[in-house]
């Protein structure tokens, strides 16, 4: 669709179709041996606001990226569900699931007083009845409010508890013992044009008894700044984004 060539080879004929090779052809202006400029069907336009239904509603019925505008900048989108009624938009998210993931940690420490492990592997070890893994090759997203909906395991690989995207956290100690958390998560941007509005969007919650030890939360360094935020989260509670909503924003060029 849209601007391009066209090419083409032609050859010239008699009335009694011999070849003639010492005469010049062309066909529809295009020399044989060269190219030049046509255009095509129309390719869709970037609107401001446009969703998967608006594609669908002018005939777009398979599923795959669309560009979309925003603000003035264009963004691509997968569209899932083109053939029904109700298609619903992605972001694709081009590092791979391995560098999107949600992990709440598979063990638990357990010792027949219950006080804290001397060490980060001291004790013996039980399996964590909430563990789960989450790893994203796509994630929801809502191109209105610019938010991640971070519940939605359409495009996920998960496991056990199916921890939702940018969740971790784990139960291997309490809160006031002295080793670090065990449950990780990593959001990846880079590749998409967007990056996460703001680290503070995290909350913690306890899974069971005490006050909750903030998580340690981090970004890369430039140039990859917010598009990659990774986490530990942990000591008998969790970490995760409230209402299932990531707010991000468009990367600064």
């Amino acid at each position: 669709c849209g601007l391009g060539y066209k090419a083409g080879v032609c050859i010239m004929v008699s009335n009694h179709t011999v070849k003639k090779t010492d005469i010049p052809c062309s066909l529809e202006g295009i020399v044989s041996g060269h190219r030049i400029p046509c255009t095509g069907h129309a390719c869709p336009q970037n609107e401001s606001g446009l969703s998967c239904a608006d594609w669908h509603l002018k005939g777009y019925t398979d599923d795959g990226e669309y560009t979309m505008s925003k603000e003035g900048r264009l963004l691509q989108l997968y569209c899932h569900g083109m053939t029904g009624t109700k298609p619903q938009e992605y972001l694709t998210l081009p590092q791979g699931p391995s560098k999107n993931i949600g992990r709440i940690h598979p063990d638990q420490w357990y010792s027949a007083r219950q006080d804290c492990p001397d060490g980060p592997e001291e004790g013996q070890n039980r399996t964590y009845l909430d563990r789960g893994t989450s790893e994203f090759s796509k994630v929801r997203f809502h191109l209105g409010s610019m938010e991640i909906q971070t519940d939605d395991l359409t495009f996920a690989n998960a496991t056990g508890s199916k921890p939702e995207f940018g969740m971790a956290g784990d139960c291997f100690a309490r809160v006031d013992c002295r080793v670090k958390p065990k449950g990780s998560f990593r959001v990846d941007l880079r590749g998409t044009g967007l990056e996460v509005a703001s680290i503070f969007q995290w909350r913690m919650e306890t899974i069971i008894g005490g006050r909750p030890r903030q998580p340690s939360l981090y970004t890369d360094p430039k140039p990859a700044g917010s598009e990659v935020v990774h986490g530990r989260c942990g000591l008998c509670a969790k970490c995760f984004v409230p209402r299932q909503r990531m707010k991000v924003k468009f990367v600064v060029v």
